[in-house]
């Protein structure tokens, strides 16, 4: 698999530009909250941004920490929140159409916002349109109610479960959700204010939702002719069911396998 030809842009808190398993593989970068240039999305406060991206995309065989899901797909930084993690649905759609205009392959949103709007639902399907995957989580609300993004059926709507294959207490469910995957006490790349680059065990569906995106970008990598509902096809008959037989409100169409759809090893 070439996973280099899907390219993955994080739209987050930002994703820091020092961490040794992910500087290599950054490419153009935007930032939409008027913090700053429109052109850094450096993270060296938050950290989110930094985990997300590592799961979906971190170096492989360079002797650090661990490994991306899409190992060599390339990542595009896309800061659509400030260091206290507030966004808003114009900043979020202000990079994703960004995005989409410098051919990301998969968008990755571990963002959950309580109301949509016209304009961020428009951004959604402008997105699509030109060949996004849009991944984006549900929430940790532990109840009905998918969040925005996730909650538009354009996107991949993921949910989290726990270590022992069950729906994650937080991960909140809906018809909405599309897919499971695991989100509970995720490590991944790390970088905040107190310390040098290193790695971190977080949970939630904002670590569930790279692990799909990652996914994702090795279905794309395998066939890039793909779109949204080719990929999601190609997800609902070949994840593990969970759950009530077929489809249901919690899982979605089960948790992902990443050697059902497509595959490839990779070691750190």
């Amino acid at each position: 698999i070439d996973a280099l030809a899907a390219e993955a842009a994080v739209l987050d808190a930002g994703v820091s530009y020092d961490h040794p398993d992910l500087y290599y593989k950054l490419t153009d970068a935007y930032n939409t909250t008027g913090i700053g240039s429109s052109g850094d999305a450096h993270d060296p406060f938050n950290s989110h941004g930094t985990h997300v991206a590592g799961i979906a995309a971190a170096s492989s065989n360079n002797g650090e920490g661990m490994t991306g899901v899409s190992w060599g797909s390339q990542i595009m930084p896309v800061k659509v929140a400030n260091l206290l993690g507030f966004t808003s649905d114009v900043w979020l759609g202000q990079g994703l159409i960004w995005a989409a205009d410098h051919e990301a392959r998969v968008a990755v949103i571990s963002i959950g916002l309580d109301s949509g709007s016209d304009f961020l639902h428009a951004a959604v399907q402008y997105a699509t349109e030109r060949g996004v995957v849009v991944c984006a989580s549900t929430g940790n609300t532990g109840q009905p109610g998918v969040k925005y993004p996730a909650r538009y059926p354009e996107t991949i709507a993921v949910g989290a479960t726990d270590n022992t294959d069950a729906l994650a207490e937080f991960s909140t469910t809906g018809p909405e959700v599309t897919v499971t995957a695991p989100g509970f006490e995720i490590l991944s790349t790390w970088d905040d204010f107190f310390s040098a680059p290193t790695y971190a065990y977080q949970s939630g569906t904002s670590s569930a939702c790279p692990m799909v995106a990652g996914v994702v970008a090795l279905m794309l990598s395998e066939n890039p002719s793909l779109n949204t509902e080719g990929v999601v096809d190609i997800l609902k008959y070949h994840t593990i069911d969970l759950g009530l037989a077929g489809f249901d409100e919690r899982f979605g169409h089960g948790r992902i396998d990443a050697t059902r759809p497509t595959c490839g090893q990779s070691t750190l």
